[in-house]
């Protein structure tokens, strides 16, 4: 679950009015074509940026900025109070149901005499933006637990990146931040594909998410495969028709909560009370115990989303022109080249990942692999290229035949520039010049005498 930056923007003043040109550009950089779910702080100025130029998009609280501020709204006697911050977490993470946030909350404001808390009053009021009982049913894939996850971005660019630099340094740090973060992704997509994780249990729906699914996503559905095996139980079948409506006991939950799971017989699919899937996109363990019971040895197309697939950056991404968003074609020709490289690179990293669990394989593979390599010898033709070819591939534009340089106007070509002058000069500029030809002596205490004198021990008159 690796964070993906799109872009940025520079902003002088935090108004409406700011947040307005910063959205309209980023839709305008999105092929305009505007995202589902957006997650802010409580700004103002921002959510009334998005209902004007976003319309249709989501917009959620994040948890991180509400729940910090809990120390700050409560009374000093509660504020080392593990108790009531275990309760809190609880009525606001456990609930599914608004009814049931609501009968938490009124208990917990109950409990600890914070009925007339201003400020608990307006996040009960505002409750339906940040509580996520109250949109169970939209896709965030978890990213509403907390808005950590920009905090995080922000602390890690922070690391490259300071006050009081100059544009160019501050782009070059920039880059070199992203580079890092796009390095540390690799290296995480390098792991999920060339190595294997423990399975836990001898079911083959574990083993099919352990090679479709990323390290990380795989050991969230893993967890819910053990659930699955140790903690949950069909209580009770009912038959509607085409729908198989079963009762499903939790003994991890704390109050061992039976959930519903409703399966579609015609098309094997199922959707649980507790909402996992619809929330987070992972399979839960109610669902699974249920497939578990129907003879269902793997996990249904619908329920492997393709961003958690190990393999969904390989595909080609298209622009609406049709071409590949992360190269630059200069004809159509060498647009059709890439794509074919594309797919051999795909088909060879497959073979590279299915030969290497036996030496047996490897070996045949670097046999075809020196035969196809002598045929295409024979068969294709080397063509070499210039120099300037090669420049103009890589930067995807060819060089001009004729360079007009005009002289530059209003230019005083008399003596040098000033240079431009940074904060230490403005430091010596506030200190005061001394005056030459004048020493100002300071008393201080001589190692013989021991007084505060104007001499030390070497003109000391009472040395021996």
């Amino acid at each position: 679950m690796q964070s993906v930056f799109l872009g940025g923007g520079f902003l002088l003043h935090e108004a409406t009015e700011d947040y307005i040109w910063l959205f309209e550009a980023f839709l305008k950089s999105m092929g305009g074509i505007a995202p589902g779910v957006i997650i802010t702080d409580e700004s103002g100025s921002m959510r009334n940026a998005i209902e004007a130029i976003l319309p249709n998009t989501v917009h959620r609280l994040g948890m991180w900025h509400i729940m910090r501020k809990v120390p700050e709204k409560i009374p000093l006697e509660l504020r080392t109070n593990e108790y009531f911050y275990k309760r809190l977490n609880f009525c606001v993470w456990n609930s599914e149901t608004p009814a049931e946030f609501e009968e938490n909350w009124k208990n917990v404001t109950l409990r600890f005499d914070l009925e007339t808390n201003k400020w608990f009053e307006k996040c009960y009021h505002i409750r339906g933006s940040w509580v996520p009982a109250y949109f169970m049913d939209i896709p965030l894939a978890g990213i509403l637990r907390t808005t950590s996850r920009s905090e995080s971005e922000n602390s890690f660019f922070k690391n490259f990146i300071r006050r009081k630099l100059a544009f160019v340094e501050f782009w070059l740090r920039f880059d070199t931040a992203l580079n890092c973060q796009r390095q540390e992704e690799l290296v995480a997509d390098h792991t999920s594909l060339h190595t294997t994780p423990r399975l836990m249990t001898c079911w083959e729906i574990e083993r099919q998410g352990s090679l479709i699914f990323t390290h990380e996503v795989f050991d969230l559905f893993q967890s819910e495969v053990l659930a699955a095996r140790e903690h949950c139980d069909v209580q009770d079948t009912k038959d509607v028709g085409s729908l198989k409506i079963m009762s499903v006991s939790d003994q991890s939950h704390p109050k061992n909560k039976v959930r519903v799971v409703r399966l579609q017989t015609t098309t094997m699919i199922t959707k649980c009370s507790c909402m996992l899937f619809e929330s987070k996109g992972i399979v839960c363990r109610h669902v699974i115990r249920v497939l578990r019971g129907a003879k269902i040895n793997e996990l249904p197309n619908f329920y492997v989303l393709k961003r958690w697939e190990k393999m969904c950056k390989r595909d080609i991404v298209y622009d609406g022109d049709g071409n590949p968003l992360e190269d630059n074609p200069i004809d159509c020709i060498d647009m059709d080249t890439r794509r074919k490289i594309s797919v051999a690179r795909n088909k060879l990293e497959d073979l590279i990942r299915h030969a290497k669990n036996s030496s047996g394989g490897l070996d045949l593979l670097n046999s075809g692999l020196c035969d196809l390599e002598s045929t295409i010898s024979q068969s294709a033709l080397d063509v070499a290229r210039t120099s300037q070819e090669e420049q103009e591939s890589f930067v995807g534009s060819s060089f001009p035949t004729q360079v007009d340089i005009l002289t530059p106007t209003n230019i005083d070509a008399r003596g040098t520039c000033s240079r431009i002058k940074g904060h230490r000069d403005k430091e010596n500029k506030a200190q005061p010049k001394k005056k030459l030809g004048v020493t100002v002596r300071v008393p201080r205490i001589c190692g013989t005498c021991k007084e505060l004198v104007l001499h030390d021990s070497r003109k000391c008159q009472n040395k021996k």
